[in-house]
């Protein structure tokens, strides 16, 4: 099964969670526009995971962090597909029974917000479905 591994390095232990902190590994650090960036790529972001050996790391240490690709596929699916998907769906259908473009276009847009509440709602949900999984490097 492939993988998506990352380096990370532990900035805090709890009873069996850790949380990391993930680096950017790309070209960002040497941009000029690196601190007005908008991209998720170019900042470190805190990934926190669980596990039930969670004493024997130490803060500082640095560790892989590894996801499967088809969780990645499906992190995908829920954040960028679905809501185009969603957009179109409703840009079509609002043009069909109004024949208005630009109520049309505000429907699709407000059509998102409804998704992205449920999609936050139900936070809990993806946190249990979305494993990573740590190792010593």
């Amino acid at each position: 099964m492939n993988h998506i591994a990352h380096r990370a390095v532990i900035t805090k232990i709890e009873a069996q969670q850790i949380t990391v902190r993930l680096t950017p590994q790309t070209a960002c650090t040497d941009c000029p526009a690196y601190n007005f960036c908008g991209s998720k790529d170019c900042h470190d972001r805190l990934i926190t995971v669980e596990t039930p050996d969670a004493a024997s790391y130490n803060i500082g240490e640095e560790v892989n962090i590894a996801m499967s690709a088809a969780y990645g596929f499906k992190a995908v699916f829920y954040g960028y597909l679905l809501p185009l998907l969603l957009m179109l769906g409703s840009l079509i259908t609002a043009y069909l029974l109004t024949g208005n473009e630009t109520s049309a276009g505000i429907y699709s847009i407000i059509i998102l917000i409804p998704y992205y509440f449920v999609l936050f709602w139900l936070k809990k949900y993806f946190v249990r479905k979305f494993h990573f999984r740590i190792s010593r490097r």
